[in-house]
């Protein structure tokens, strides 16, 4: 008997059962709509666009999805659930400091395909900017990813490890806004999306920021 998995309803909080089948059917679908996002951007995603990327007719799509906004605020929210399961995969407290930072630049920089993952997270701000109903989905992926940080440095700080650069909080947002910038600058094709390059770079200022012990 297969396993059974609910979808969350977008509105009214109800959850619908799907079978493992039709779920792994439904996140194909997200996922594609998620990819049609980074490429047309929130507004100009079409069905067809999406049916032709996940190889599912529209007809099945309009079966999971009553409309054109449920599936794309869907997609988004799948994308931020993602992001925040790759976040969690992560954190462990039997690492360093240093190692857990270390752990999640290289996570960041493994993906398949860096260029086009940093356009569908420009794609995801740009989405939320026109659309502040999808803030709550892009607010958690950046809390997690601070908190994440946050634990690390303070662990160090605790542990004599890390002696951060000034006030904590100020050296953690350089620290993000250096991600932040950079994926933008991968995705809109402004420096090569080199993983090895954003690898030693995101090292780089981790070191200057955060000084961990030699």
């Amino acid at each position: 008997m297969a396993a059974t998995v609910f979808a969350d309803a977008p509105e009214a909080g109800e959850r619908t059962p799907l079978d493992a089948v039709a779920e792994e059917r439904r996140r194909t679908i997200l996922t594609a709509a998620s990819e049609c996002i980074a490429v047309h951007g929130y507004d100009g995603v079409r069905l067809r666009e999406v049916s032709k990327r996940s190889g599912v007719s529209v007809g099945l799509i309009q079966h999971y999805f009553d409309t054109r906004d449920e599936l794309l605020a869907q997609a988004i929210r799948h994308l931020s659930e993602r992001l925040l399961a790759e976040f969690a995969r992560h954190t462990t407290e039997d690492l360093g400091a240093w190692q857990r930072i270390e752990g999640l630049v290289d996570r960041l920089c493994s993906v398949d395909d860096l260029q086009g993952h940093s356009f569908m997270w420009i794609a995801f701000g740009a989405a939320v900017s026109g659309h502040p109903e999808l803030r709550p989905h892009l607010e958690r992926v950046y809390r997690s990813w601070e908190a994440y940080v946050r634990g690390a440095i303070e662990a160090g700080i605790e542990s004599g490890e890390l002696q951060p650069v000034g006030e904590v909080q100020d050296t953690i947002a350089i620290y993000l806004a250096f991600f932040d910038g950079y994926e933008y600058d991968m995705g809109t094709g402004l420096v090569p999306a080199d993983a090895d390059e954003l690898r030693n770079r995101a090292l780089l200022l981790g070191r200057a920021l955060f000084r961990p012990a030699a």
